[in-house]
């Protein structure tokens, strides 16, 4: 049984997937994924060896290899598929500066 999504960017997270098909291969589509997962992991361990959470060597450790196979990964689809890399990053850009905007034009249209 499939729940209904309840959040914009659960909605959006199959449109993605389709953009990535139609722009490249399934190594494409397989490539930016696997970029959006090493950086989360990068990020979390890494936040994780600041706040002295764990272990700090295998925080230490996860944070430097997550950012060092981010970069690899990152010089490898600007080699072969800037064009994806580009879509990723506009993505990102959207997620960071237009949905904090919008969230807030709606709580306060629901405010009034």
């Amino acid at each position: 049984m499939t729940l209904p999504p309840t959040d914009s960017t659960a909605r959006a997270t199959p449109l993605v997937a389709a953009v990535f098909a139609v722009i490249g291969s399934l190594s494409t589509l397989v490539e930016a994924a696997s970029l959006a997962f090493l950086f989360t992991f990068a990020t979390v361990c890494g936040l994780a060896y600041r706040q002295r959470a764990g272990r700090r060597p295998i925080t230490g450790l996860g944070a430097s290899a997550a950012t060092a196979a981010t970069v690899a990964l990152v010089v490898r689809l600007l080699r072969n598929d800037p064009l994806a890399l580009a879509l990723l990053v506009a993505l990102v850009l959207l997620a960071v500066f237009a949905r904090p905007a919008v969230l807030r034009r709606v709580r306060t249209e629901s405010g009034d």
